[in-house]
């Protein structure tokens, strides 16, 4: 499972970083530096990559399905949606009123979030900082390849 989270959020914070732009319409989800739209394919090699390979309704709100196989044997998936705020939800379709902040792409550098905002052990405070996220970056990217 850490394997899958870590793959996921090592393409996650790829895509943000090299990809971010400044626009008004950043919240249209096909539109966007993480394009959502079915069939799209984050490949590593033949034996890691991520597609997203359906829809699904959480809640009444449209999140996308994003299948993972990591390292040959290792599967995941995970339901994303980009809201009206700029911000990366994950949802869960066995716990639809649940929801995790994983990114928010309109942060500025020491901008604040909450993870679940239930103040409870499971919601964790994000603070952005530019250079964390490159430090957290090349960690992630070095645990990786380590695999």
């Amino acid at each position: 499972m850490i394997k899958n989270n870590s793959f996921l959020s090592f393409i996650l914070v790829s895509l943000f970083i090299l990809s971010c732009q400044t626009r008004k319409d950043q919240h249209l989800a096909a539109d966007s530096f993480l394009p959502m739209q079915i069939g799209n394919l984050w490949y590593m090699n033949a034996q890691s990559y991520t597609e997203i390979q359906d829809t699904v309704r959480i809640n009444n709100k449209l999140f996308y399905t994003f299948y993972s196989l990591v390292g040959g044997d290792a599967t995941s998936t995970f339901y994303l949606r980009i809201d009206e705020n700029n911000k990366l939800i994950e949802g869960y379709p066995d716990s639809p009123l649940e929801t995790y902040t994983r990114a928010d792409f309109s942060a500025k550098q020491g901008d604040k979030f909450f993870t679940t905002g239930k103040k409870d052990e499971n919601d964790n405070e994000v603070t952005w900082f530019k250079n964390q996220m490159m430090k957290s970056l090349f960690r992630l990217i070095l645990f990786i390849i380590q695999i």
